[in-house]
């Protein structure tokens, strides 16, 4: 498994970025990967690395067909609430299963709803761009078995390490 992959086709795009960073450089560490014998070119972030681990282990158990039909549900279900109180930001056909960007059509304080959400303990994304109106990311989340009870899947919880 990989944790990223890369084509010829975006190696050659990186040669034409002036400054790519250092740490995800992507020519840098292709570099690495070709001359040091599979050696990333910086010490890994171990915590992520554990969280993978952990992750990977819970998706094993679960079956990944079974997780991604369970969050292709939630993702669903999320975006029939926001065409139906909000408007979709994507087209339908670039939605991903696993976010959910809302367009804020009734012009509400996303400020006054994470302070809001902030007190039961969860938030919404900020926007991830400017425009006229401020943009409401929604991650999906299914603990639930989309049981009926999809009222009450979990929104982003800032006190959760679970990413479900």
């Amino acid at each position: 498994m990989a944790i990223c992959s890369v084509t010829p086709r975006a190696l050659e795009h990186g040669k034409q970025v002036k400054q790519r960073g250092w740490y995800l450089d992507i020519l840098e560490i292709y570099k690495y990967i070709e001359t040091k014998d599979y050696q990333y070119s910086a010490t890994p972030s171990l915590p992520h690395m554990f969280a993978l681990n952990y992750q990977l282990d819970r998706i094993l158990a679960e079956g990944l067909e079974q997780r991604y039909a369970r969050h292709k549900e939630m993702a669903e279900y999320t975006r029939a609430w926001a065409k139906k109180n909000f408007a979709l930001y994507p087209e339908e056909k670039y939605a991903s299963v696993t976010l959910t960007t809302i367009t804020n059509t009734r012009n509400i304080s996303v400020k006054a709803l994470n302070d809001a959400l902030g007190k039961m303990g969860m938030q919404i994304s900020k926007r991830l761009r400017r425009s006229e109106r401020e943009d409401l990311p929604h991650r999906a989340h299914g603990r639930a078995n989309n049981d009926g009870r999809k009222g009450s899947h979990r929104r982003h919880r800032k006190d959760s390490a679970d990413t479900g």
